[in-house]
C-alpha cells in the first residue's frame, strides 16, 4: 500500500510539473468534424417512435473554446452542428421524406491533463439549448422545430504539433428530449405534444477529429 500511495503521489506531481510547464497555453480553441451514431431511444420522427429506424447519426461539427483556469480545470463553451435525413412508409402507406438538423449551445466546464510534454487528455460536460428542425414532405411540405435543454459529455486526446497547433481525436455524447413540436403544414400551424413514447429523443455518440488553436 505505501509504495501504492508513493507512486500516486510521483505521477500526480509529474503530471503537476508538466501542468506548471504549458500554462503558458490559456485559450484553446477547436474545430472537429465527424460522424455521429444514434443509440438507446433515439427518434428524429416527428410521427412518432414507430419510424425512429430510418434514421441514421449523420454528420457533424464541433466548434468549441476552453479557457485554462487553473492547472487543470478549462472552462467555456460549446456550439455543435449535426444534420441527417431519412426516407420512410407511415402505416397507411404514405411516403415520407424526412431532412433534420439540430443545433446545440452550452457551456463547459471540465479538465486537460498533460500525459507528457505534447499529449493531452480532456474531459468537459456541458448542459445547454438543443434545437431541432426538420423539414420534409409526405402528402403536403411540412416544417416542424422544437427545443430543449439537452447535456454533452466529450473525451478528446491532444497531441501538439506546435506551440500553438494541436491535432485532437475523441468522441463525445449527447443527449436531450422534447416534449412539443411546432408544425407547420401547409402554412397551418399547430402544437404537436406527443405521448411520451413517440417524443424526439436524441441519444447520439459522435465520433470526431479535428485541430486546436492553442493561445
Amino acid at each position: 500500500m505505501r509504495k501504492l500511495i508513493l507512486s500516486f503521489l510521483f505521477v500526480l506531481s509529474a503530471m503537476v510539473g508538466f501542468a506548471q510547464s504549458f500554462s503558458k497555453d490559456k485559450l484553446f480553441i477547436s474545430v472537429e468534424g465527424g460522424k455521429g451514431v444514434l443509440f438507446g431511444k433515439s427518434n428524429l420522427s416527428p410521427f412518432g417512435i414507430g419510424y425512429r429506424g430510418g434514421y441514421d447519426g449523420g454528420l457533424m461539427c464541433n466548434v468549441k473554446a476552453l479557457y485554462r483556469i487553473d492547472k487543470f480545470w478549462v472552462a467555456g463553451l460549446k456550439f455543435n452542428l449535426s444534420g441527417t435525413s431519412a426516407n420512410y412508409a407511415l402505416d397507411d402507406g404514405t411516403n415520407v421524406a424526412d431532412n433534420v438538423d439540430l443545433w446545440y449551445l452550452g457551456p463547459q466546464l471540465g479538465f486537460k491533463i498533460p500525459i507528457n510534454e505534447r499529449t493531452f487528455f480532456s474531459y468537459v460536460l456541458g448542459v445547454g439549448y438543443l434545437h431541432y428542425r426538420n423539414e420534409g414532405r409526405s402528402n403536403a411540405d411540412f416544417k416542424c422545430s422544437s427545443g430543449a435543454f439537452a447535456g454533452n459529455m466529450d473525451f478528446g486526446i491532444e497531441y501538439k504539433l506546435t506551440d500553438h497547433l494541436a491535432v485532437n481525436g475523441g468522441f463525445s455524447i449527447l443527449t436531450g428530449d422534447f416534449k412539443k413540436i411546432k408544425a407547420t403544414v401547409d402554412d397551418k400551424k399547430e402544437t404537436l405534444r406527443p405521448d411520451k413514447l413517440d417524443r424526439i429523443y436524441v441519444r447520439r455518440l459522435d465520433f470526431q477529429l479535428g485541430l486546436v488553436f492553442c493561445y
